[in-house]
Parts: C-alpha cells; sequence; structure tokens
C-alpha cells in the first residue's frame, strides 16, 4: 500500500531516479537491438556521460558491458587498433584535431599516434601541440575525440577492420 511507505523513502527513490536519469541521452531514438542498438546510442552522448553510463554498467551488468564493447568504440580504444587502421583513420583528421584529441591522454597514446604518421606530418602535429600548451576547453578536446572516433567508425563501416576483433579477441593458433 502506497500510505505504508515511508515519505523519507519515496524521496530517496526519487533522489535516485533523478541522478539515474542523468546518465539517459537527451536526444536519441529508442528501438530494441540490443548491444548494438546501446552502443548506438552511447556514440550520440557527450565523453564524460559516456564514460559515466558504461563504468554504472559494468557495475550493474558486466556481461551487458562487455557486449556493447564488441560495437562500441571510445577514444581510448583507438591505440587497441592495428597500426595500419591508425595511420587510416589519422589521415582522415586534421592535425589540429589530433592535437586537441591529444589533450590530457597518457603519453603512450601520443606516441602510438607520433609512431603512425610520416615524419612531416610528425613535425605539423608536434607544432600543432605547441600552440595548444596550456588548459583547453573540455567541449573542443572531446569535439576532436570524436572526429577521431567517428573516423574509425567510417573505416568499420567499410569493412576495413570489425572492432569485435580487438575488444574481446578469441584467436585460434
Amino acid at each position: 500500500k502506497i500510505e505504508d511507505v515511508p515519505y523519507e523513502g519515496v524521496v530517496n527513490i526519487a533522489a535516485d531516479l533523478h541522478e539515474k536519469s542523468k546518465l539517459m541521452p537527451s536526444k536519441a531514438e529508442y528501438a530494441s537491438g540490443g548491444a548494438k542498438g546501446l552502443a548506438d546510442v552511447l556514440t550520440q552522448m557527450d565523453a564524460r556521460t559516456e564514460k559515466q553510463f558504461l563504468h554504472h554498467l559494468e557495475q550493474e551488468s558486466p556481461e551487458l558491458a562487455q557486449e556493447i564493447k564488441r560495437y562500441h568504440l571510445m577514444f581510448e580504444d583507438i591505440v587497441k587498433l592495428p597500426d595500419d587502421v591508425i595511420r587510416e583513420i589519422l589521415k582522415e583528421v586534421e592535425p589540429s584535431e589530433i592535437a586537441y584529441s591529444l589533450k590530457g591522454q597518457p603519453e603512450e597514446t601520443r606516441q602510438k599516434f607520433m609512431e603512425n604518421m610520416p615524419e612531416r606530418a610528425q613535425i605539423i602535429l608536434e607544432d600543432e601541440m605547441r600552440l595548444l600548451e596550456g588548459p583547453q576547453p573540455r567541449r573542443k578536446v572531446e569535439s576532436a575525440q570524436k572526429k577521431l572516433v567517428a573516423a574509425a567508425k567510417a573505416l568499420e563501416e567499410e569493412g576495413r577492420f570489425s572492432m569485435e576483433d580487438f575488444v574481446d579477441p578469441d584467436f585460434i593458433e
């Protein structure tokens, strides 16, 4: 009976629902489709919300989170791809965008990108990175990272690689 529920309980439930609703995308088409459909919704989220949602999902449903990772590419996943794919991704994005995308990233990520660029492009990227020294707006950095992810997704759609092969590889020797 609703009258048996203490007021504090209703307030706590409302607060929990409000907090969890922040993880929902602001605009998306909802359709059945399992992990692939959810991965498509995640692509529409900003990077911070996307990471929060995946972290929460890993706690609540590790199996579903792993299934989504088979279809969903994040900026941090790009370094897991083969060098030839990374080279193709980097060709599709302007050096200034690559420089923004590397702000706040570990040195290993920067090095991996540099190793997969021609020497001339490396020099241009280093110049771009010097121009961006100091703090930069989060929205610009995340926008640049999304452009690299979009380039990777385009290559995946062309059949150049499959994300499934690199997130949860199942190899036979």
